[in-house]
C-alpha cells in the first residue's frame, strides 16, 4: 500500500459509498445491522486487495450481497419488523412511513427480483448488473420486469 492510502480509501470509499452500500443490502432483504455487517465485510475484503478491483462500486454490491446471503436464512430475509434509521433514508422517499412500506414489499419479492432492484436502484444497468453478477442481461430485465409489476401490485393493495 502506499504511503496515504488509508486516509484516502476512508475519505473516498468508506466515507461516501458505506450508507449507499448499506441501503443496496437493505433493499435485498437485509435488516440494518445484518446490512451492516456485510458492507463491513466487504470494505474489509476492498481494502486488502484494493489495487486488483478495476469497478469498486459494483465490487463492493457484489461481494457485500455475497456475504449477506451467504449468512442469510429465510426467516432473516422475510423479516419485517426492523426499523430505518435516520442515515439509511435519503435516497428513499421523503415519508419514513412510505420508505418502510416500499422496503416491507421489496422483502416480499423472490431474491432475483430483490437483487435486481437493488442493482436499478443504484442507477445500474441490466446489462451491468448482469456483468457484475454473472448473469445474461435478459434474465435481469425479465427478474426487473416482474418485480416492478409485483412491487405495483404490492404497494397499490397497501393503499386500498
Amino acid at each position: 500500500m502506499q504511503p496515504g492510502f488509508e486516509e484516502y480509501f476512508h475519505a473516498r470509499y468508506f466515507n461516501q459509498e458505506f450508507t449507499r452500500l448499506v441501503k443496496h443490502i437493505r433493499r435485498i432483504g437485509a435488516g440494518r445491522e445484518a446490512a451492516e455487517d456485510a458492507a463491513q465485510q466487504a470494505f474489509t475484503a476492498a481494502y486488502r486487495q484494493w489495487e486488483k478491483i478495476d469497478n469498486p462500486e459494483a465490487w463492493l454490491r457484489t461481494v457485500a450481497a455475497r456475504v449477506y446471503l451467504s449468512a442469510a436464512d429465510e426467516v432473516i430475509l422475510t423479516e419485517l419488523t426492523d426499523e430505518m434509521t435516520p442515515h439509511t433514508s435519503h435516497d428513499l422517499p421523503d415519508n419514513l412511513e412510505q420508505s418502510e412500506l416500499v422496503l416491507a414489499a421489496l422483502r416480499l419479492l423472490p431474491l432475483n427480483q430483490r437483487v435486481a432492484m437493488a442493482w436499478a436502484y443504484d442507477g445500474y444497468t441490466p446489462t451491468e448488473t448482469a456483468r457484475a453478477l454473472g448473469m445474461k442481461p435478459d434474465n435481469v430485465r425479465k427478474s426487473l420486469q416482474r418485480a416492478r409489476e409485483e412491487l405495483r401490485s404490492l404497494l397499490t393493495r397497501g393503499r386500498n
